[in-house]
């Protein structure tokens, strides 16, 4: 389970409110989600196809 935003205020992140902050926590969500093989690395390829399979109708 994770959590971010005012539901973890004492929590790892201080600054999780912040739009910034919000930020670096979805970072570490999905660092931690893709080492354990939950979803495939993002990078920005993969994030450019992914983005022209979704113009031209036929992502997921």
């Amino acid at each position: 389970m994770y959590a971010s935003g005012a539901t973890t205020l004492g929590g790892y992140f201080p600054g999780v409110d912040t739009f910034l902050g919000l930020q670096v926590a979805a970072q570490e969500i999905y660092g931690d989600l893709q080492r354990r093989g939950f979803c495939k690395r993002i990078g920005p390829v993969r994030s450019t196809l992914q983005w022209w399979k979704w113009l031209a109708g036929s992502a997921p």
